[in-house]
């Protein structure tokens, strides 16, 4: 967090993000503070930056990091990616953590259909996932 954010933090002043867009948790300045504390520290916050060249952007639009820390959940290990930890999909209460087109999104549909993690049958991407499951048409746009 930068000084001028950290001081209208302080003082009780809202924090104006403009690179936050509607449909993303709000949390108050004390909580956001932490929340950026926490984030950083996170071993996946060193694995992201090592792995892409940059810190990850924990105001992205398509995953709700502070609806994730809200929730008492952080990334984990995860077999299909050695040396990075991913984020769940959805909280322990099951609210989604993945907004809008979330790259991955059509993954945790495909679990919740068939139980099983696509990587373990080898289905890596959203028209694979539709052929799997037989009905050949776009997998995310198929009504429940």
């Amino acid at each position: 967090m930068d000084r001028q954010k950290l001081i209208r933090a302080l003082s009780g002043e809202p924090i104006e993000d403009p690179t936050r867009r509607s449909g993303l948790a709000a949390i108050n300045p004390v909580d956001e503070m932490n929340f950026q504390q926490w984030a950083t520290n996170l071993p996946w916050h060193g694995q992201f930056q090592q792995k892409y060249g940059e810190a990850p952007n924990l105001n992205d639009p398509q995953y709700d990091y502070r609806k994730a820390y809200a929730a008492g959940v952080s990334p984990q290990p995860y077999q299909h990616d050695p040396g990075m930890d991913h984020w769940p999909s959805t909280t322990e209460a099951g609210d989604p953590l993945k907004v809008g087109a979330h790259p991955t999104a059509w993954m945790n549909e495909f679990l919740g259909r068939t139980g099983v993690d696509p990587n373990q049958m080898g289905v890596t991407n959203p028209e694979d996932a539709a052929a799997y499951i037989g009905n050949g048409r776009n997998f995310l746009r198929i009504p429940k």
